[in-house]
Order: structure tokens, then sequence, then C-alpha cells
């Protein structure tokens, strides 16, 4: 039985050339007055493990795995673009593989098709809040949800996947989602996902797998946030369900943990009385000048990073990224941006530090021991534009790999199963079957040569240049 709208060739590339088009990037130079920093950073949430040692190694692919709250592209986004800005080094990438409405049964059905034929190295999985059924927990929920788990977990090691994170689900807001169902809570359901979350510990511990945390975080995370912005402050979505940016950030912190990110992005040493500077590995010095003081010495760095900070663009969103870092230790764990200045002449209080357009006015304590520049010029860094440039590109290439992956890959699957089942074993199934191979092989090609593209614009690849000055201000 042929089928004829996957026979001609012509039509093939016709059909891959439109799920292919690129999108623009753009970027720009974004500048706010300066938020101070909290004078210590949150503490980790309760529930999360110590961070675990690093396991990226070098060309990794991280294939990202979930429902529609992976398939919304945003802690899929954050996740990558941090792996090509501040873990950059190992050359790690990442492609996301989210479905909507997917429970971990349903993606156990389409792994090989989907995602192991882009042969990645580590795998992460976020599934149980559709698997919960959203409602109280009932006879045989969790246990469908881990043996399901389990199947994929051997399916992943079967194909040489080397490290395999499974996440547990999130929460479901207290605010929005109260109400959604009659005879559900958030707090009964927050419950079922909780169950669900130990059942996804107790199979990472058996199975030899990385655990995280997913809910723990969130759950603790949001309690804090809403303890001191209010109920209205929405975490997991207007819908309850699916995060807002703030809540995204959280499912990213979890599984950056998991993976072993130390947070270490690097460090710049200044010794102002001889005027030079160090930086650590990914932070190049391309030089140094005398700089203009009126209250004593002070020197201008230049420098080219091929390692930088995550970084949090101006947003008056309320509910942005930045807007749940004073709940979450994201800086101090995962986004350490060094500045140490030694020699500082005796008698001097403070410092005048510029850092692109920004200036602070900062005590000498702070600077001796050495400040977190990722912190302190949030939102006014020049390091911005480049990051900017990193996240556009990663959003472009996982929209693609949404649109290729879910409107195409997953369904040459059903066209593979229809002609293998069909009883009439002829060569018109054959050629049909061999077509099918031929535009899933396209398909392939085209997303790992985006997933290419879009690491030319690494920090690795394209290291940002940027300059610092540490002058004397009083």
């Amino acid at each position: 039985m042929m089928l004829q709208h996957l026979a001609p060739r012509a039509r093939h590339s016709r059909i891959l050339a439109a799920c292919v088009a690129v999108l623009a990037l753009a970027s720009a130079s974004l500048t706010t007055p300066h938020q101070a920093a909290a004078a210590e950073p949150p503490s980790l949430p309760s529930g999360v493990a110590p961070l675990q040692p690093p396991l990226l190694q070098k060309d990794d692919l991280v294939a990202i795995c979930g429902d529609s709250i992976t398939a919304r592209k945003i802690y899929s986004v954050y996740v990558q673009t941090y792996l090509l800005t501040a873990a950059a080094g190992q050359n790690a990438n990442a492609m996301q593989f989210g479905w909507g409405g997917e429970t971990a049964p349903g993606f156990l059905k389409r792994v090989e098709n989907d995602v192991l034929r882009f042969k990645p190295t580590i795998a992460t999985t976020c599934y149980g809040m559709n698997d919960g059924g959203y409602g109280p927990v009932r006879g045989g929920t969790v246990t469908t949800y881990k043996n399901a788990l389990r199947d994929v977990v051997s399916k992943f090691k079967a194909a040489g996947v080397r490290t395999i994170v499974i996440g547990s689900p999130g929460v479901v807001d207290t605010k929005a989602w109260a109400g959604k169902k009659k005879d559900t809570t958030p707090e009964v359901y927050n419950n079922t996902l909780s169950e669900l979350a130990g059942a996804a510990r107790s199979l990472a511990e058996t199975e030899g797998c990385r655990f995280a945390d997913v809910h723990a975080v969130m759950a603790d995370t949001m309690k804090r946030a809403k303890t001191a912005k209010g109920e209205d402050y929405i975490v997991a979505g207007t819908d309850g369900v699916h995060p807002t940016d703030n809540g995204h950030l959280i499912m990213a912190y979890a599984f950056l943990r998991a993976l072993g990110c130390d947070g270490n992005v690097g460090t710049i040493t200044v010794d102002l009385k001889a005027g030079t500077a160090e930086g650590t590995e990914g932070q190049k010095i391309a030089g140094t000048a005398p700089a203009t003081a009126a209250a004593g010495p002070g020197v201008k760095v230049d420098i080219e990073s091929s390692r930088y900070p995550f970084c949090f663009p101006p947003n008056k969103d309320a509910h942005s990224a930045a807007s749940i870092l004073e709940f979450l230790p994201f800086q101090a764990d995962l986004n350490r941006y060094t500045l140490v200045v030694t020699n500082i002449p005796e008698g001097a209080k403070t410092l005048k530090v510029t850092w692109g357009n920004a200036t602070r006015t900062l005590p000498v304590a702070d600077l001796a021991r050495g400040i977190n520049l990722a912190e302190e010029f949030r939102n006014d860094n020049p390091l911005i534009p480049a990051f900017a440039k990193v996240m556009a590109a990663v959003r472009e290439q996982q929209e693609l790999e949404g649109e290729i992956v879910m409107g195409q890959l997953n369904k040459l699957m059903t066209w593979r199963k229809f002609l293998r089942d069909d009883d009439d074993d002829n060569a018109k199934d054959k050629e049909a079957l061999a077509e099918i191979e031929i535009l899933a092989n396209a398909f392939t090609k085209r997303l790992n040569t985006q997933r290419q593209q879009t690491a030319t614009l690494s920090a690795t690849a394209a290291p940002a240049r940027h300059s610092l000055t540490v002058e004397v201000a009083e």
C-alpha cells in the first residue's frame, strides 16, 4: 500500500523547508537603575540535596523531556542557555522534547522514535503533573507512574545514555489553582504530587540515577515568596499548573543542581596597587590601564570571557524570573561571577566599580572578600547583549524542535506502524517505509544542524569582551 503523499522526494523537501524557517535574532543593550543586592542570599530550599559532583563532559547532549510544562520552552531554554554561557567550556548542549498533556506512560511510547535517534548522553525527565489525575491519590496511580518511569530509564540505559536525571513533578499554585476542581483543593493535589515525587526519588536511588526534586524546591520557594508578597504572587502560572517565568527559573535551578553545575562562572582579581589583574579559566585579561581617580589609584581591566553569568535583563513583569531571586539561591549557588580587589590603599573606605555603563560605590571590606558581579549588576551589565543573543538562538532552536519532533517525526512513527501492521507484505509498503526513513533522517539532520548553529554563539565559540574599572572613591 503506497502512500502517495510520501512518495515524491521533492514534496519531502518542501515539507522539510516549511518546518525550518529561521526566525530573525535581535538583541539590545538593556540597562536600568541599580537594585541593591540582599544582605544575605536566600537559604537552600528545604528538601534539596547538597550540590552533586559535576557530570558534564565534553560535547554532552542533554535531552530535556517532559509534558506541556517542558513544551512551554522556558525552563528548558534557561537550562540550555546556562550550559552555553555560565557552564561553557565543555561544549555541552541540549534539546527539548516536551509534549502537551503527556504522562510517563505516554512518553515511554515515543522515547525511541522522538528522542533516542539524537543520541543524547544525558537525559532529564519531568513527569507527574498529568499522571496524578488532578485529584487525590488513587489506587494504582503511583505504581503506574513509577513503573513507566522505570521502563523509560531502561530504554535510556539500553541506548547508551550515560546519566539520567529523574525530576519530580512541580506544584499547582495555591491561589491560581484554587477552585479549579470541585473535589480537589491545591493542598490535596500538591499532596498527590508529593507522593509521586517520593516515587521518583525512590526510583532514582534504585536505578542509580540522579534526582532533581523540582516539587520540594517549588513548594518551599512558592511558600516563602507568597508569605512575603502575598497569595496573589503567582508561581505556578495563571492556570495554576503551567508556571510563569519565576516558576520556570525554580525548575531550572533544580535541574542544574542535579547536573552538578557548581556555579563558579569566573573570578577577576584586581591588584589595585600594582595596576594588574588576573582571571580564572574562561576569563582572559586582554589588557590593563591606569584609571583616573581623584581620591587615589585605579585600574581599568579589559576582559574576554568565554564563560559569563546567566543574565536577567530588566523586566517589569511582576512574575519575571528575576522576581523570585530573593527567595531562591540561584545567584549564590549557580551564578557566581566574582570580583576580588587586593592591595587596597590603607585608609580607603569605599571603591568605585564601573562595569560597562553602570557604576557602584562599594565598601572596601566587601570587595576584599569578593562581590558577585552577576548580582550586584544584575539588571545593568555589559554581558546582557551577548547573553540575549544566545538565549534568542536557543529559543529559536527549541521552537524548531517542537515543530519537527511533534509535527513531523512523531507522525512518521504512526505511519511506520500503520505500514508494518498492514497484512499486505508488498513492495510498495517496503518502498513507503524506506521513504519514511529518508524523511526521518532528513528531519534529524536538520535539527542537529540547527543545534550546531546555536553553539556558534556560545560563550566558548564567541567570547564576550567587556571592561571593568576599579578606583578609590574615598
